[in-house]
């Protein structure tokens, strides 16, 4: 055998182990493997369906923008007395088992069309849909829209897979053991940067630091032992610039692990949001008190202009 050869058996023999790794990789990894399998438990339109008038919604954008679309989709199937019917490859299979139907557009034949009108306000014609197949298309970023299904999107919806939610778990009780913080009320902080710091003139606002200090320091004076968990997506900005005191423990999850952070954020007890609807979710579902960046979206931009603020957020989150 020549050395030539040789060589190439050995290469030819790393590939083949580096692809071998790769192959594990996806089938060990919790949050990007299970796709798959996860999809096994989707309920297909039964023929005893066929002839009940069915909703469809379009999805838009990343994880809270997809929600604000299923959320609206129950609701408003509720209201009118239509099935909900979502696509198989929806990308919140990944996160959450969902009841809805599975379909597609052609399951619905003839359909009304409706196009919401702005993008974070609340349009009461989808309160009169009509016993129709129906294909809303909008972001629909409006608690209004699903406020009549409140619960049932906690406790049947929104309910993440148990590899998700045990690794929050474990998360969260490895952090109040790091900081010996046994019997704390967790507080939940999103720092929202990236695409939202470059953005600003669409209204897209970047919370200041001066905000966190004083959401912080709002908890602070209405408990006396808390952990603040800080999750970012520019956690190297938030390490920097806010609060390092020994009641706050900074998650360093990967931008993979989008799923992990947000189980994380909506397992504690009360939230500190800034901008977006993965802000905006993590409130919602987790409950307790919630503190706003009240400056999002800015005003007079484009953004702003397409929201109704009453709409967009419950009456009950406090602004700072």
């Amino acid at each position: 055998m020549t050395m030539a050869v040789f060589l190439r058996k050995k290469q030819l023999f790393y590939m083949f182990l580096l692809v071998l790794v790769i192959l594990l990789y996806l089938y060990i990894d919790p949050f990007k493997s299970k796709i798959k399998r996860r999809h096994l438990n989707q309920k297909p339109i039964l023929k005893s369906q066929a002839n009940i008038p069915k909703l469809m919604v379009s999805f838009k954008g990343r994880t809270g923008n997809n929600m604000f679309c299923y959320a609206t989709l129950i609701g408003v199937s509720r209201r009118n007395n239509l099935l909900p019917v979502i696509s198989a490859d929806n990308y919140l299979w990944e996160f959450f088992n969902l009841p809805a139907q599975v379909g597609n557009l052609g399951d619905l034949g003839d359909y009304k069309y409706y196009e919401e009108k702005m993008v974070a306000s609340y349009d009461r014609h989808t309160e009169h849909l009509g016993p129709y197949n129906t294909y809303i298309d909008g972001y629909f970023q409006s608690w209004k829209y699903f406020e009549n299904v409140r619960k049932e999107l906690i406790t049947k919806h929104f309910v993440f897979h148990d590899d998700i939610s045990q690794a929050a778990d474990q998360f969260i009780r490895d952090a109040v053991a790091l900081k010996k913080k046994q019997g704390a009320f967790i507080i939940g902080v999103h720092v929202r940067r990236g695409d939202f710091v470059r953005q600003r003139s669409k209204g897209f606002t970047a919370a200041p630091v001066s905000y966190y200090y004083k959401a912080m320091n709002y908890f602070r004076r209405k408990y006396s032992n808390i952990l603040f968990i800080m999750i970012s997506n520019d956690v190297y900005w938030a390490e920097d610039n806010l609060d390092q005191g020994p009641d706050v423990y900074y998650s360093h999850n990967t931008p993979d692990q989008v799923s992990l952070d947000l189980a994380v954020m909506i397992k504690c007890n009360h939230t500190v949001i800034t901008s977006g609807t993965f802000s905006w979710w993590v409130a919602y579902l987790s409950g307790g008190d919630v503190v706003y960046y009240h400056l999002f979206p800015e005003p007079g931009t484009k953004i702003a202009n397409m929201t109704v603020r009453a709409d967009y957020y419950p009456p009950h989150w406090v602004p700072l």
